[in-house]
């Protein structure tokens, strides 16, 4: 159980079929404006997936797994040679139990929590200044896109939320925290 890269790729490809329908209309601001879009774009793809590396990296490491067995409904935990098995009850015995995507993930006090293993040290630093920087970079785009007449309404409540209220200006006593796991990384899990 991996996180998985997620693509900007069509985002990119939206942003330069845009400029190729209103090129003739767009102010040599609003074109710039578009062109740094797209190189940031193309860029928080790269870091995506540099993240989701160190993240699997980490949770590797970490030798935690979850897996449901279908056969018999139940969910296998296991970490290190640690094994925990939840049997789920059917609603209905005759429906079998379906589960899209089970999620586990892991967190730790940055500044009170240092692993004994030096790569993992070096993972998590790496990981901490790289998905800071994701969601700066990701709060400008949206920025950015405010600029553009048209598509001054793209929205992302997460990405705000995460830059503005996680990493610019956390609440009093929020805890300096990231977590890994197999839907990627997270700040500010604790």
């Amino acid at each position: 159980m991996v996180a998985e890269t997620p693509t900007l790729v069509p985002a990119i490809q939206a942003v330069s079929e845009y400029v190729e329908r209103h090129g003739a209309d767009l102010t040599p601001e609003h074109a710039q404006i578009l062109f740094e879009i797209r190189r940031r774009l193309e860029r928080l793809g790269a870091q995506a997936a540099e993240l989701i590396d160190i993240n699997n990296r980490i949770w590797a490491k970490q030798g935690f797994k979850a897996d449901f067995d279908s056969a018999i409904d139940t969910i296998v935990v296991s970490l290190g040679d640690m094994e925990w098995c939840l049997t789920l009850n059917r609603a209905d015995p005759n429906v079998p139990i379906q589960m899209k995507v089970l999620t586990a993930g892991s967190a730790y006090h940055a500044t009170m929590s240092q692993p004994s293993d030096e790569e993992e040290k070096r993972l998590r630093v790496e990981l901490e200044e790289k998905v800071e920087s994701y969601y700066q970079s990701a709060h400008r785009v949206l920025k950015l896109f405010g600029r553009i007449p048209d598509l001054a309404k793209i929205k992302c409540v997460a990405i705000s939320r995460v830059r503005n209220e996680l990493i610019e200006h956390p609440s009093d006593g929020a805890l300096y925290s990231f977590g890994t796991g197999s839907t990627g990384p997270r700040v500010k899990p604790l």
